[in-house]
């Protein structure tokens, strides 16, 4: 059988189109490879190619094989972990909605749950590698959009412009621009092979978004951006991909996140606005007018049962009933609702899909898939380790929403999308080619030789 006809006859039998080119090349490569070592020995060249294509075996069952591995694949795991949270978030709203007398409005949290994971899997059907074709752009389109909206746009609430309104419909600026994290990967992705000059396109990109983030005002969804961008940059850089001392250019980025909350809690007690100052020495004395949140929630937190509602914590729930209960303090109304047992059930399975995130991420063959599946890892980790820590009030209090369990629209959108991405970069991990090791000068030198023939 002639390698032409070989490749055709397998091509005929893997479903997924767009594959198909990249598979029949990579097979071809493989059967011109053999094919030489067959010429080093001696073989005449025909004699050598028809014994390479003989050897692959049954063109059918070839291509039934490659048909198996390179298909659209759904993570199972991540969905039934998600469908679950997002069933016992909703139970949440509408248990404090009867608690409360009708103060949380759940249907409406409903609705975002619901729009939120019909676009996962939206996204989960687009291809992702899309991105490399626009490399850097996408990133900076969408953060000249969100200030452009913020400028033209913007809805004051309480004097604070922090939602961007079109129409019948408004978003949250600083939960809108954790999306741009997956596009900042990609421009890292871009970067690649470059030098120290990489700095100069690089530190504009993370420090004007976080800036412009901490301007709206939101100092803990700036924290949250600047220790994402900035870890993705790390991680980028120690796996080689500028022409940089990796281990100072590492170690430098590292000590800038790690002195960063140090030095901005430093700066906001003695040069920040009195609330900011005040808020900070409550956490410390606990006592003061601004801890009255933080009395609440601990009472909320030490008399919740450990299985099922507590009425002594559910008493504290309803004599204190703020939106911040089901937005900042998720967690401490789950206990108060559900119990500890059950809320820490909820946050393992959150835990899960986490490490799902990060595990898909870094066994991926695509870079372009791994860094950015690292970024929507990121969010995911930050977010949940400071809200996680806020609950537990071991940390100052910063307006920090737990993804998929906080209310509000635009956070569980935004999380739900940043899933979807995972999922698909899972999706094609069997079809999309790591592109770096596609053109050796080895395949070259091979491809000629076939073409000569």
């Amino acid at each position: 059988m002639k390698l032409d006809e070989y490749l055709e006859i397998v091509s005929e039998q893997i479903r997924y189109t767009k594959i198909r080119s990249t598979v029949t090349e990579e097979l071809k490569n493989h059967i011109l490879d053999q094919a030489e070592c067959y010429e080093e020995c001696g073989a005449f060249p025909e004699e050598a190619l028809e014994r390479a294509v003989r050897e692959m075996g049954d063109p059918v069952e070839t291509g039934v094989a490659m048909d198996r591995i390179h298909r659209p694949q759904m993570n199972w795991g991540i969905v039934a972990a998600i469908a679950v949270i997002s069933i016992l978030s909703v139970g949440v709203f509408y248990a404090a909605n009867i608690i409360a007398h009708d103060i949380y409005p759940w249907q409406r949290q409903a609705m975002f749950v619901l729009v939120g994971f019909l676009l996962m899997l939206f996204v989960y059907r687009m291809d992702y590698s899309i991105l490399e074709k626009f490399r850097w752009k996408p990133a900076v389109l969408f953060f000249l959009f969100m200030v452009l909206g913020w400028l033209f746009f913007s809805q004051s609430i309480y004097g604070v412009r922090r939602w961007i309104s079109m129409g019948p419909f408004s978003f949250s600026i600083s939960e809108g621009m954790l999306l741009y994290i997956p596009l900042f990967a990609a421009a890292l992705y871009s970067f690649r092979g470059e030098g120290y000059r990489v700095l100069l396109k690089i530190l504009p990109m993370i420090l004007l978004p976080v800036y412009f983030v901490f301007i709206t005002p939101d100092l803990g969804s700036a924290a949250i951006l600047f220790t994402c961008l900035f870890c993705l940059f790390i991680f980028a850089v120690w796996k080689g991909w500028y022409q940089v001392h990796k281990k100072l250019v590492a170690s430098i980025f590292s000590g800038t996140v790690l002195l960063a909350p140090f030095v901005s809690l430093g700066y906001f007690y003695f040069f920040g606005a009195e609330y900011q100052a005040a808020r900070i020495r409550s956490w410390f004395t606990q006592s003061g007018d601004a801890s009255f949140i933080i009395n609440m929630t601990r009472n909320m937190r030490e008399s919740s049962a450990l299985v099922g509602s507590s009425e002594k914590a559910l008493d504290w729930f309803v004599n204190g009933a703020t939106t911040d209960y089901l937005t900042d303090y998720i967690l401490v109304s789950m206990c108060s609702i559900y119990g500890v047992l059950l809320t820490v059930a909820i946050v393992t399975g959150l835990v899960f899909i986490i490490m799902k995130t990060f595990r898909i991420s870094v066994t991926q063959k695509n870079q372009l898939g791994m860094i950015v599946g690292v970024g929507c890892g990121l969010v995911f980790l930050v977010k949940t380790t400071l809200g996680i820590l806020m609950n537990l009030q071991l940390i100052p209090y910063v307006s920090i929403s737990m993804p998929f369990l906080s209310y509000g629209g635009s956070g569980t959108i935004v999380s739900y999308i940043l899933l979807g991405l995972v999922l698909s970069i899972y999706r094609y991990k069997n079809i999309l080619p790591n592109k770096n090791t596609l053109t050796p000068k080895r395949y070259l030198r091979l491809k000629l030789t076939w073409e000569t023939r």
